[in-house]
């Protein structure tokens, strides 16, 4: 309704460049001809001004544009989320930055917790920051969190990702 009345933009495809950078994440577990992102304000979805995504639709409110590849990783782990395990990972999202520990996925990795225990944004924050660090380049870097190399965590994890499993 709000795109109907031009509150909200058309949401465009992702570019090339884009498209390389999800694939080097997600392998071909992350749908990305289904993927939308719509940037700049949107009515009443961005008040808060943070960015988020709803299904298959990535939306950067203006502050933070240009889109950085680190917040494309995560805001598209929760589109695999969706894509491969429906929409629970929207609620268990929320909970999980108001009364839960919200994106510290350091605090799961120490505990020992697999990929499928982490919460959407635990989940979303780990691939976030190891793709900052350049764990997705060719040789990869280590995942390094707090000093402590957590390479072969991410490596599972990995393999749970691009197996589409492990989604909230």
């Amino acid at each position: 309704m709000q795109t109907l009345l031009g509150v909200e933009p058309v949401g465009r495809k992702l570019t090339d460049a884009e498209l390389a950078v999800l694939r080097s994440v997600y392998g071909d577990f992350l749908d990305t001809s289904k993927l939308r992102i719509k940037e700049g304000d949107v009515g009443l979805l961005t008040l808060s001004g943070r960015p988020f995504t709803h299904g298959n639709t990535l939306y950067i409110p203006r502050k933070h544009l240009p889109l950085t590849e680190e917040l494309l990783v995560h805001e598209a782990a929760h589109a695999w989320q969706h894509q491969n395990g429906g929409t629970d990972y929207m609620s268990e999202s929320l909970v999980g930055q108001y009364l839960g520990d919200g994106y510290d996925f350091a605090k799961a990795l120490t505990e020992g917790k697999s990929w499928a225990e982490m919460s959407p944004e635990q989940q979303a924050e780990l691939l976030e920051q190891a793709f900052r660090q350049g764990c997705f380049k060719t040789p990869p870097k280590p995942c390094l969190v707090h000093g402590k190399d957590y390479s072969a965590q991410l490596a599972a994890a990995l393999v749970e990702v691009r197996a589409g499993r492990g989604a909230p």
